[in-house]
């Protein structure tokens, strides 16, 4: 009776970490997501927005922010990290340390809907992140469009 009861209570703990641990990767995915949105949502003016570099290094957006410094967020292949970088700042990681970023994707659009690489024609912006445990058991995609204020 004993055994059957521990047995009970192992598997509900188990199930529960597991639950714990994919929620904390949707929580974050979606914090991630919205404080990128805010960010390039206020931003003055977009100045790239094409994918540029070599592996293991892309820069996937630069925009001037608020406080007219240049802004860039850069994926890092190899150890799957979102960085931001600001004129005048270290850089800051965007993933907390346990999880990574598989994939981070941003594409412009212009007045029309049309998808455009064309800084100045930029009028909206589709970000699309997935992130990943260290584990590799649970992941959580957000895709979100955002308008530009400015």
């Amino acid at each position: 009776m004993i055994g059957i009861a521990l047995l009970i209570l192992i598997s509900s703990l188990g199930s529960y970490v597991q639950g714990s641990r994919r929620a904390g990767v949707e929580q974050n995915s979606m914090l991630q997501s919205e404080r990128l949105a805010r960010e390039i949502r206020q931003a003055k003016k977009i100045t790239r927005i094409t994918e540029t570099g070599t592996y293991p290094l892309y820069l996937k957006i630069k925009f001037l922010a608020l406080n007219d410094k240049e802004v860039s967020y850069l994926y890092d292949a190899e150890s799957k990290n979102l960085a931001r970088k600001e004129t005048g700042v270290p850089d800051r990681m965007i993933a907390r340390i346990f999880q990574t970023h598989d994939d981070v994707a941003f594409a412009g659009f212009d007045r029309d809907g049309n998808t455009t690489t064309v800084p100045a024609d930029v009028k909206s912006i589709r970000i699309s992140l997935k992130v990943t445990d260290d584990k590799n058991e649970n992941t959580s995609a957000v895709r979100t469009m955002i308008s530009l204020r400015n």
